[in-house]
């Protein structure tokens, strides 16, 4: 179900809701999708985004959605183009002889993002008008599977990978010098990746594809003595 705010929405966003109410606004919203996931759009012009900034009123409506607990996802939908200069200044701020910059919405957007708020952009109301109806399509389904895949189901173990030694072989993988190739040789040689070298450096420079300089390169990150070393000193 698609509810739209019945207070100032064009009449094609509204021609596509199931009601047209004020309920939206309780949530914070314009636009409010009922469905198996319960889904609040603040939809936002361009200006009318850069205004809601400057008055305050993208903070209350913000924080209205974060405190509703019957809100599964929550989307600030960006409607038009911001247009910057090449020095990095908003060109469409006519509401506001504030400098506006592109580091500054930025920052706003990163922010809302950490608070969980999903940021979407569209490019006029008919693409919105599009997305809120996948929207509505999306939250009647109880699962989403488009990303999984019958290998992934295949591979996947208790360590989230094909096998243990893939896993292990991933992990050495990011010392220093060490390629897959490389690691995949150390798990299979001693049948394994230490969690600290219970081998000597000789015995290390057995496997294929490990010399002397790579030895030194990944010995510290299980050395004991210097693992303890750091430990004592934090």
């Amino acid at each position: 179900m698609i509810w739209v705010s019945s207070s100032g929405e064009p009449k094609a966003l509204m021609s596509i809701a199931n009601k047209v109410s004020t309920f939206p606004e309780r949530f914070g919203c314009d636009i409010l999708v009922e469905n198996a996931a319960t889904v609040g759009i603040q939809r936002k012009e361009i200006n009318d985004f850069l205004s809601s900034i400057a008055d305050g009123r993208l903070g209350d409506q913000r924080l209205k959605m974060l405190h509703n607990g019957q809100l599964d996802y929550r989307i600030i939908l960006l409607e038009g183009k911001l247009v910057y200069t090449s020095d990095g200044i908003l060109v469409n701020q006519s509401y506001s002889n504030r400098v506006i910059t592109k580091d500054m919405i930025e920052q706003i957007l990163l922010t809302l993002a950490s608070e969980g708020f999903i940021i979407v952009k569209t490019n006029n109301l008919s693409d919105t008008i599009d997305y809120v109806e996948i929207v509505d399509k999306w939250s009647r389904k109880t699962e989403h599977s488009t990303l999984s895949s019958k290998r992934q189901l295949e591979i996947e173990d208790d360590w989230g990978r094909a096998s243990n030694a893939d896993w292990q072989a991933h992990i050495l993988s990011m010392l220093p010098g060490v390629g897959i190739k490389t690691a995949r040789n150390i798990v299979k040689h001693f049948n394994g990746s230490p969690v600290r070298w219970k081998v000597s450096k000789k015995r290390l420079m057995e496997v294929p594809g490990v010399g002397r300089k790579t030895v030194e390169n990944i010995y510290p990150a299980f050395d004991p003595p210097r693992v303890r070393k750091k430990i004592e000193h934090l």
